[in-house]
C-alpha cells in the first residue's frame, strides 16, 4: 500500500512538471504578454496584448487607434493578426499553453481568432 501510494505521489508530481514546462502557466502567460506589448510598443504599434479567460489562457490583442465605423473585413484583421503573431510568435503562444484569442479594435468590437 505504502508503494503505491508513492507512486501515485510521483506520478502526480512527474504530471506537474510536465504542465508547467510544456503548457505554461496563467504567470507564464500572463508574461508573456505584457512582452509583446513592450516589444511591439517598441517599434511605435499602439498595441497591447494580455492573458485572459478564467486559466489566462487566451490572448487578447487591442488597438485603440482602428475606430473605423464599419467592422473591419477578413483581409484587414488576417493583415492585423499577420503583423503580430509573425516570426514564431504564433507557435510560441500555442506552447505556452494560450488556445485562443480576440483583437480588440478602437469601438471595443472583439474578432475572436483561433492560434
Amino acid at each position: 500500500m505504502r508503494m503505491f501510494l508513492t507512486l501515485v505521489i510521483v506520478a502526480l508530481l512527474g504530471l506537474s512538471n510536465f504542465t508547467s514546462a510544456y503548457g505554461g502557466s496563467g504567470e507564464t502567460r500572463t508574461k508573456i504578454a505584457k512582452e509583446l506589448t513592450g516589444k511591439y510598443r517598441g517599434k511605435g504599434f499602439p498595441v497591447a496584448f494580455e492573458a485572459t479567460g478564467k486559466d489566462k489562457n487566451i490572448i487578447k490583442i487591442t488597438q485603440k487607434n482602428i475606430t473605423q465605423d464599419p467592422l473591419l473585413t477578413e483581409g484587414q484583421l488576417i493583415t492585423l493578426l499577420g503583423t503580430y503573431l509573425k516570426d514564431g510568435i504564433q507557435s510560441r503562444l500555442k506552447k505556452t499553453g494560450f488556445i485562443s484569442g480576440e483583437f480588440v479594435d478602437g469601438k471595443s468590437r472583439k474578432y475572436p481568432f483561433e492560434l
